[in-house]
């Protein structure tokens, strides 16, 4: 068994430093709630699922780590953490379904595989920042530090191609 408080400081501390390995931006860190209620109240879906572990909502940038239910299985730390990393692939890489791929990416983040941090729209240029030149259909963009990229630089996940 463990005691709740406790956990929850644990899992938030974790949150943040997972977010940071698997390439979440701070600004877009899932808020974590504990239960069904709490999930209910940030997200608003009234669905009704008895014995869920974990769940991630995108849309509205949460996750649930069900503490509750996780005690009815006498779930032991390592598989609460199983739970938090399963959700943040989930916001991480929204496109990969459950399977064996998605297995192994949990296996390596557990391992402690560090990944790209994923570029969101809050770090492209501000209108003004194109340096006026194009490469082929895309303007050119130019980054405070001098480097220049276009939008066929980054790939369909939103990380550079190096």
């Amino acid at each position: 068994m463990f005691k709740q408080k406790n956990i929850k400081k644990r899992l938030t501390k974790e949150l943040k430093e997972r977010c940071y390995q698997i390439g979440i931006p701070a600004v877009e860190e899932p808020k974590i709630t504990w239960n069904k209620t709490q999930f209910t109240n940030y997200t608003g879906d009234l669905r009704r699922r008895k014995s869920i572990l974990g769940r991630a909502d995108r849309k509205n940038n949460t996750i649930n780590v069900d503490l509750a239910n996780h005690r009815l299985y006498d779930s032991t730390m390592t598989d609460i953490r199983h739970t938090l990393v399963h959700e943040l692939v989930h916001m991480r890489w929204q496109y990969q379904k459950h399977g064996v791929k998605f297995n192994q990416l949990i296996d390596r983040i557990l391992r402690g595989e560090i990944f790209p941090m994923r570029i969101t729209a809050d770090v492209r240029p501000l209108p003004g920042n194109i340096s006026g030149r194009y490469a082929g259909e895309s303007p050119v963009y130019t980054l405070p530090n001098g480097i220049e990229y276009t939008l066929k630089d980054f790939s369909l996940e939103g990380e550079m191609l190096v």
